[in-house]
């Protein structure tokens, strides 16, 4: 994986043909804090001798850029290949190496369905109520029952080809979320392009699994969906003030296990692990 123990941010302020000029570099190890310091001093180091030389200024990384991205390191768990990070927005964020999370968009999803079916606010009744934990699945849950019904199908036709797999399926607040339950793969195995490919999972996620060289999965609210901080919230961001907030929402809900293979030990710790962090067996809202 991309993604370090630790993590550093180190700051150079110096003057270039009478201009002062401020760069900013994230350094980032696996032994110490210090050497994550030093680190983030050498790359402010080259990115000065890079300024000079008149080469282009580049910031570093953001989500689904070309470059690395830099989280706040939580937790390692180091026989699961995981570890837990907040991101630029406060949420935490699972990443693993090895066992493969699959986001998949509504608009994507829907893309793919030769007809495009009207979403409707139904009385939930049986899974739905349990689900969503209401007495109406209104609109704003964004629960389509054609795409569902479209991708569960999907999933049953694949397992008829390839009758050894087995995924959980989740929904999330714009889309579904797949975990591969019956083995471990990393992103460079030749099978995971077709599961990508199967499933229409989103292109920037997919470019996000290769630069990270992991997969991930949010485990906690964006702020912008809380009923708490849905206005102005870069404003009014703490993180205490998200955290209070998170504790009232699920980033996933579990629907269903497809397929009856044997699951793969590990990944059956990686999905406690999972469910657990996002709440996914909640009936609290997703966010």
């Amino acid at each position: 994986m991309n993604i370090y123990r630790y993590l550093s941010k180190y700051t150079m302020k110096f003057k270039h043909n009478d201009e002062f000029i401020e760069i900013a570099r994230y350094g980032w190890s696996n032994e110490s804090q210090e050497a994550a310091i030093e680190h983030a001093k050498s790359r402010c180091a080259d990115a000065k001798i890079k300024i000079l030389a008149g080469e282009e200024f580049t910031r570093d990384g953001h989500y689904y850029s070309t470059r690395r991205i830099y989280e706040q390191p939580l937790e390692w768990f180091d026989d699961l290949n995981v570890i837990y990070t907040r991101n630029n927005y406060s949420a935490t964020c699972l990443n693993v190496e090895d066992v493969v999370i699959l986001d998949i968009d509504d608009a994507g999803l829907e893309a793919a369905i030769p007809k495009i079916m009207e979403r409707k606010v139904v009385e939930s009744s049986n899974w739905l109520a349990k689900l969503f934990g209401g007495k109406k699945v209104v609109e704003e849950e964004k629960l389509s029952i054609e795409t569902l019904k479209f991708l569960e199908n999907k999933f049953d036709h694949f397992i008829q080809n390839y009758p050894k797999a087995t995924f959980n399926l989740y929904r999330t607040y714009a889309g579904y979320r797949v975990i591969v339950l019956h083995d471990t793969m990393n992103v460079d195995d030749e099978r995971l392009p077709t599961y990508f490919n199967e499933f229409w999972v989103d292109s920037l996620y997919r470019k996000l699994c290769y630069k990270q060289r992991c997969f991930r999965a949010r485990l906690t609210a964006k702020p912008w969906r809380m009923a708490g901080m849905s206005q102005g919230w870069k404003e009014v961001i703490t993180l205490e003030k998200y955290e209070k907030e998170a504790q009232n929402y699920a980033a996933c809900h579990f629907i269903k296990q497809i397929g009856t293979a044997p699951i793969h030990p590990k990944v059956a710790k990686v999905v406690e692990l999972h469910d657990n962090l996002s709440k996914a067996h909640s009936h609290l809202p997703l966010a």
